[in-house]
C-alpha cells in the first residue's frame, strides 16, 4: 500500500514537471516568435512600427497603412527604446515609430524583451540569458508568462504624454517621426 502511494506521488510530480516544461517552451516560443528572421523576413518600408506593451492599435493607425508591431506585456520604455534602435530599419523613410508608454513603467527588462537585444546590448545591460530567471519564465514570472500566452491586450489607449528628447533626436536624424502614446 505504501509503495502505490509513493508511485502515485512520483507520477504526479513527473506529470507536473513535464507540464511546466512544455508550458515554458510555449511561452518562449510566443515571445521569440515576434522577431522577424533576417534570413526569411525581407519585407521593409512599413509605414508604422509600434513598440511597447500590448494595447489596441486600431485607434491610431490608419486602415490602409502597413505596420509592424513589437508588443509584449509590461514592456518598459527603456526596453522599447533599445528595441527601436535595432528595429528602425523596417520603417520607411518619413515613416513613424509609435512608442506606447505605460504610466506604471518600472524600467525593468523582462524575458519577453531578450530576443530583440543583440549580445553586446545584453552584456552592456548586464543581462545573462542563461540566468534561471530568463531560462524558466513560467516559474519566475508566471503572470507575465500567462499574459504572453494569451496575448493580453487592453481596450483603450488614452492620449499621449511627454516625449523623450534623446530618442526623438535619434530618429529625426534618420527622417523617421516619433509618436508617444500613454497607457
Amino acid at each position: 500500500m505504501g509503495v502505490s502511494w509513493f508511485l502515485i506521488i512520483v507520477l504526479l510530480l513527473a506529470g507536473l514537471l513535464l507540464g511546466m516544461y512544455c508550458l515554458n517552451i510555449k511561452v518562449k516560443q510566443k515571445s521569440f516568435s515576434q522577431i522577424p528572421n533576417q534570413l526569411t523576413f525581407k519585407q521593409r518600408n512599413f509605414d508604422y512600427l509600434v513598440i511597447g506593451p500590448f494595447c489596441d492599435i486600431t485607434s491610431f493607425i490608419p486602415q490602409n497603412s502597413t505596420h509592424l508591431d513589437f508588443m509584449a506585456p509590461k514592456r518598459s520604455f527603456k526596453a522599447s527604446k533599445l528595441i527601436s534602435k535595432r528595429m528602425f530599419s523596417y520603417v520607411r523613410e518619413n515613416g513613424t515609430i509609435i512608442f506606447i508608454k505605460n504610466k506604471k513603467d518600472n524600467g525593468k527588462i523582462y524575458f519577453t524583451d531578450l530576443p530583440f537585444f543583440h549580445q553586446i546590448t545584453q552584456k552592456e545591460l548586464n543581462i545573462d540569458k542563461n540566468n534561471w530567471k530568463y531560462r524558466i519564465p513560467i516559474l519566475f514570472s508566471p503572470i507575465l508568462s500567462i499574459q504572453t500566452l494569451l496575448k493580453y491586450k487592453r481596450n483603450k489607449l488614452p492620449k499621449a504624454g511627454k516625449s523623450e528628447q534623446e530618442i526623438v533626436t535619434f530618429f529625426k536624424e534618420r527622417n523617421i517621426r516619433c509618436e508617444f502614446k500613454l497607457l
